[in-house]
């Protein structure tokens, strides 16, 4: 999934531009980050969704996108028809009022706003009926309709939505074959819930950071020949008009701060992992070109089969539900490190403001950081098996090809703790940061599976001191 989260974050950055005009500067700038979960329903097709769907959602001003990820089955179908896991995204604009327009002055407030969201969907996903081991899942495009309705609660988004998605697999190049195993056509009902937070725009207060640039052009207008007879000489007199045209790039930045926050991470379900599931609480600072941060989160680590999926198949092609995959319970503490791509971005533009480009001080609103992480998990439970006959199954099949039974590929021999590190990336808006981290564990490898964290960096001093002005405001007032 990471490529679609890579190029899910470069629409978001294609697809919105912060320093665009707009009469209202700060609605420029309003935004958020959140995660969802959502169940198709495949209109007219024998098929479900096999459980909730999970992703990530983004708004900016208007524009709002959604990745997703999830399985489906036959309806009604015994474990010799195989599952299939799926990507789910779209990307759109919101129609009529908007949760984010209303400035958010009054961080106490609570209030209803309805919506309406139109745009375009992407989708992967196949019948049972088309090879497993196919890596080239046809896809489908459409468009959607999703009226919706948020609770703001400060800067806390709470949205239900009803969406309406039509799909073809209209792809001049898309094989017959494939067309006939799209399950990703027709109507597409499906409920979605999600949680976001705001970006804190009006909080972290950012200003414009500039850069000029200007390009000179030389036209040829024309050319005469003149020819001096009593020496034959012949002179040629171009004549060219010169113009310079400049620009301003824009790029809003902030100062650097402390904070304190929240995190969550998390994993879909897929053939080769369990989910995972952590809360967690963060602390550290952002500035210049660095993101520092210590962390400690608790809750549900996903496991993965410690053999190739194809090998399970293979082995026992009646039960295509059975998997090798587990989940642990486990308290994992740490430290990240980060350098930030938009703090580079910046300074290349030549800015006008020589004070923004200092390693230690102020950094771009938007941006991308390159994330390394270090820390010890310390493991609270024994590996519970996804699928009932797991435990049994793997035995058997360990057994029949004489495999070996360690921490590469044997659950149940995790336990204590074990130090880890990764590396990863996140886009990042204000305070809140969303991304994706590859984790290596010295003595349990069969915990290395990628995860999406999403989090939040609150600028605490500031916002107390936003509730200490609105409480002086709202005292002179009554006077």
């Amino acid at each position: 999934m990471n490529r679609y989260f890579i190029l899910f974050s470069t629409l978001l950055f294609a697809g919105f531009n912060p320093a665009r005009a707009q009469s209202d500067a700060g609605y420029t700038g309003t935004g958020s980050l959140g995660v969802q979960w959502q169940s198709p329903i495949f209109v007219g097709k024998p098929y479900h969704a096999l459980g909730l769907w999970q992703g990530v959602n983004i708004r900016s001003g208007k524009m709002r996108g959604s990745l997703a990820m999830g399985q489906t089955k036959r309806k009604n179908s015994d474990p010799s028809v195989p599952h299939t896991t799926g990507i789910f995204g779209q990307w759109g604009v919101t129609l009529g009022a908007d949760p984010l327009h209303e400035r958010r002055l009054v961080i106490n407030s609570i209030k209803a706003i309805p919506f309406v969201n139109m745009g375009v969907t992407y989708m992967r996903l196949t019948k049972d009926s088309f090879p497993s081991d196919r890596d080239d899942i046809p896809m489908s495009f459409g468009f959607h309709v999703s009226p919706g309705f948020t609770l703001r609660l400060s800067s806390i988004y709470l949205t239900v939505m009803a969406e309406v998605h039509g799909l073809s697999n209209w792809i001049p190049f898309m094989h017959k074959s494939r067309r006939v195993n799209n399950l990703a056509t027709g109507l597409i009902f499906q409920p979605v819930v999600s949680l976001a937070i705001d970006n804190a725009w009006d909080v972290l207060a950012p200003s414009a950071f500039g850069s000029q640039q200007s390009v000179s052009i030389r036209r040829e207008l024309s050319q005469r020949e003149y020819v001096d007879y009593s020496d034959r000489t012949v002179t040629t007199v171009t004549t060219y008009q010169s113009s310079r045209s400049s620009s301003e790039q824009m790029i809003y930045q902030i100062n650097p701060y402390l904070g304190i926050g929240g995190s969550y991470l998390f994993t879909p379900r897929n053939d080769t992992r369990a989910d995972t599931r952590m809360f967690g609480l963060n602390a550290g600072a952002k500035f210049g070109m660095f993101r520092l941060e210590g962390f400690v989160r608790q809750g549900q680590m996903g496991l993965n089969n410690g053999v190739h999926f194809s090998e399970i198949r293979g082995y026992k092609p009646s039960n295509q539900d059975l998997d090798f995959t587990s989940q642990i319970d486990a308290l994992q503490y740490g430290a990240t490190t980060g350098i930030n791509l938009g703090w580079f971005f910046k300074n290349m533009t030549g800015s006008t403001n020589r004070k923004g480009g200092a390693i230690f001080g102020k950094l771009p609103f938007y941006s991308v950081f390159v994330n390394f992480q270090y820390g010890m998990t310390q493991f609270q439970s024994s590996a519970r098996f996804t699928h009932s006959q797991g435990m049994a199954e793997m035995d058997a099949l360990y057994a029949a090809k004489n495999i070996a039974h360690t921490t590469f590929s044997d659950a149940r021999l995790v336990n204590g703790s074990t130090p880890f590190y990764g590396f990863g990336a996140a886009i990042e808006m204000g305070m809140l940061s969303l991304g994706f981290d590859n984790l290596k564990y010295k003595n349990a490898p069969v915990a290395n599976v990628p995860v999406y964290h999403f989090k939040a960096l609150l600028p605490v001093t500031r916002i107390c001191n936003m509730l200490k002005l609105q409480r002086t405001v709202r005292q002179k007032l009554k006077k």
